[in-house]
């Protein structure tokens, strides 16, 4: 089982690689995909992957309302054991309504997935023109080519991500220092730790990540506020 892209750094996986391994030994493919539809083409035929697994809130649709694709043939364990429900695979009354809120909501989001890519990309390039290409200790973190168009990791030297999401969240705009995931946790962040094994960097580090709704003003003003509150943090 592989994370399709990584909810921190946004590095994207060789999905179709991947599975052609685990099947050239037996094994079955699972990805979690949760980070990569809406924001990437994802076609489960192509990539020949045996299961899939996705959340319906990361594409704007009903928040507690997911989905699991598996290839057709293959047998697996039930989730949750009673009813006969979803041909005995998780028994309970289904969620109808999220259900289909689920549908249209992947509906909407493959139909602007290219047109919502373009915008991010430039978004996040107008972001490392102004902020990391004019500072040498500001640095991104990860694979930039490889990666989800609304993500931006960024290891700002001698600057606490801490401090720093604290005063930008004080300007109502929101990054993190990791994922929402360990939203609470005052451990460094794994991935990062995983590519630097360095918990200055860990420390130091903030994501960034943009939606369908943000703005190309809204980016200049974020740019302006990071601008002004790192030198604040460095004095």
């Amino acid at each position: 089982s592989i994370m399709y892209a990584n909810n921190e750094i946004g590095s994207i996986q060789d999905i179709k690689t991947l599975c052609k391994i685990a099947h050239k030994y037996g094994a079955y493919f699972h990805t979690d995909a949760v980070q990569a539809i809406g924001n990437i083409k994802v076609d489960v035929v192509d990539l020949d992957i045996d299961a899939l697994s996705l959340s319906s809130h990361k594409f704007y649709g009903p928040k507690g309302v997911g989905a699991l694709y598996v290839k057709k043939g293959i047998s697996f364990e039930a989730l949750i054991h009673g009813g006969s429900q979803e041909k005995s695979k998780r028994a309970g009354t289904e969620n109808v309504a999220g259900i289909v809120g689920l549908g249209k909501a992947i509906e909407i989001a493959d139909e602007n997935c290219e047109n919502n890519v373009k915008k991010y990309v430039g978004f996040r390039e107008k972001i490392i023109s102004e902020i990391v290409e004019k500072n040498s200790d500001i640095f991104i973190n990860g694979d930039i080519d490889n990666r989800l168009a609304n993500n931006l990791n960024l290891y700002i030297k001698n600057v606490n991500n801490s401090q720093l999401v604290t005063m930008l969240d004080m300007e109502n705009i929101f990054v993190s220092g990791g994922s929402a995931c360990h939203s609470g946790s005052s451990n460094p962040s794994h991935v990062i730790m995983a590519l630097f094994n360095d918990e200055k960097i860990a420390n130091s580090s903030i994501r960034i990540t943009f939606g369908k709704y943000n703005t190309e003003k809204e980016i200049e003003v974020f740019i302006k506020k990071l601008q002004s509150i790192i030198i604040k943090l460095r004095k």
